[in-house]
């Protein structure tokens, strides 16, 4: 019995070893600093030059090709009854195609990347929102009561919804560019074979 036990531990040592190395993905900044490492099993989101959207767990890495499982959820009516129906797909696509990769320092469960907050998408939209349409506001009643432009309360309420429009929309222009391949990190393909 005993030597049973080592003869299947022995073949397992075996098979175990002869299993190939995986190819991985690193994400590093300018400075060389790592900040992600995508492998199989690893949770991705990024976009491609197409304007593709990739969410999903790599499968698989191989000749510089990344394999994907995707899936979507979808609500189906099934006998007059409504369910949810789920498709797995698994896509392929090049690293080198990648344009933006949707990481954050701060990641949730499994990799994924935390949810966008206030800060990143409820707050530019209302400073846009609310300065231009302040600014837009004050000239249609100035312009209506014909009074003149050259007030200084006027022109220095006027200047500060101008400044938190344009501080609005510098805001989302930078949380949309800040993930961007070339600019803030590089990828690197590492080939185990």
């Amino acid at each position: 019995m005993r030597y049973l036990f080592f003869t299947g531990i022995f073949f397992i040592s075996i098979i175990a070893s002869g299993q190939q190395p995986s190819d991985y993905l690193v994400l590093k900044k300018k400075n060389n600093r790592t900040l992600r490492t995508y492998f199989p099993g690893t949770f991705i989101s990024a976009v491609t030059y197409d304007g593709y959207e990739i969410n999903g767990v790599i499968s698989k890495i191989h000749n510089d090709t990344l394999f994907i499982q995707q899936q979507r959820v979808y609500y189906v009516d099934k006998l007059g009854l409504p369910a949810l129906d789920t498709l797995f797909y698994t896509t392929a696509i090049d690293y080198r195609n990648f344009q933006q990769f949707n990481y954050s320092s701060h990641t949730g469960l499994g990799g994924a990347p935390r949810q966008r907050g206030f800060s990143e998408v409820a707050l530019p939209a209302i400073m846009i929102m609310g300065g231009f349409g302040y600014l837009t506001l004050e000239s249609v009643n100035t312009l209506y009561r014909k009074e003149s432009f050259n007030d200084k309360r006027k022109l220095t309420g006027m200047a500060v919804a101008a400044a938190a429009g344009g501080s609005g929309i510098l805001m989302k222009k930078i949380g949309r560019n800040k993930n961007k391949v070339g600019r803030k990190f590089r990828v690197i393909y590492v080939n185990m074979q």
